[in-house]
């Protein structure tokens, strides 16, 4: 199989509803994991579906996502997060951002990467930040809210 049709068995079995789907879904999660090339990320992404029934297996494609960093893995998560918004996967995004941003190392290089995007991504992003910095206000306690509020003003002040 090819990238494109790996992705779309990704894709198709992304809401884990039964034992086919999840095991076409692992299966392809695994293949593209073989890949071993950070231009995969994108793929790996379309994976991600606020609506799915089993989250610790979504969180398998977190953590492949995770695997690449630096400043060439960030440009490819920044490109495809206005997909993952798009469809049904904000939450997700959410969530793979906000463990970026409480990274400090991490987070010189997704600065470097979100400086090179074009603005209508920037502008999603700093729209993104912004949203999750409003979701913590619901479950941080006020310490950590101000600590995770400068980091991100540390990020959107560079945007400026």
């Amino acid at each position: 199989m090819n990238i494109s049709e790996i992705t779309e068995k990704l894709k198709r079995n992304k809401l884990l509803r039964n034992k086919k789907e999840i095991n076409g879904f692992e299966e392809a999660l695994m293949e593209l994991n073989e890949i071993n090339n950070v231009k995969i990320i994108g793929d790996l992404c379309k994976g991600f579906d606020d609506n799915t029934k089993e989250y610790e297996i979504m969180y398998n494609v977190l953590h492949a996502v995770e695997d690449y960093e630096g400043e060439g893995a960030y440009i490819e998560l920044l490109k495809i997060t206005p997909y993952m918004i798009e469809n049904d996967a904000k939450e997700w995004s959410k969530r793979l951002h906000r463990r970026i941003l409480n990274h400090s190392q991490e987070r010189i290089e997704y600065i470097k990467a979100l400086k090179k995007m074009d603005t209508s991504i920037q502008n999603i992003i700093i729209k993104l930040i912004h949203d999750i910095n409003n979701d913590g206000k619901k479950w941080l306690n006020n310490e950590e809210q101000k600590k995770f509020e400068n980091i991100t003003n540390e990020v959107l002040n560079e945007l400026r």
